[in-house]
């Protein structure tokens, strides 16, 4: 019989960015080691942040998607209120998100 490290944990995955990103690359981990996951996107009005997580969430089968901007105490208290709803329980969490101005995202790496 073969055990899966993870198996049968849940986890939250935050701040996936895009399919190659780091936290991307942590989720198709974990979910390969017997996690079902869940992530957060940034709520934008194209939803082009949701299409990115897609990307990555919907081959992992992930519990729940939703928006979180964890920069709005309004937004953390919904997100979590509807991941309890739909997952009970966490055993883990991964943190990715960070912040950049889009000009410095731009620039290159030696700037």
């Amino acid at each position: 019989m073969i055990m899966t490290l993870l198996a049968g944990q849940k986890g939250l995955i935050m701040g996936v960015a895009n399919s190659r990103s780091i936290a991307a690359s942590v989720a198709e981990t974990c979910y390969r080691e017997g996690a079902r996951l869940s992530f957060n996107h940034l709520s934008d009005p194209k939803g082009k942040m949701l299409d990115r997580l897609k990307s990555v969430s919907d081959p992992l089968e992930a519990l729940y998607v939703g928006p979180c901007d964890v920069s709005q105490d309004q937004e953390l208290d919904v997100f979590f209120k509807n991941l309890e709803e739909k997952t009970e329980k966490l055993d883990f969490l991964v943190h990715s998100i960070a912040f950049a101005p889009l000009e410095d995202i731009r620039s290159s790496t030696l700037e």
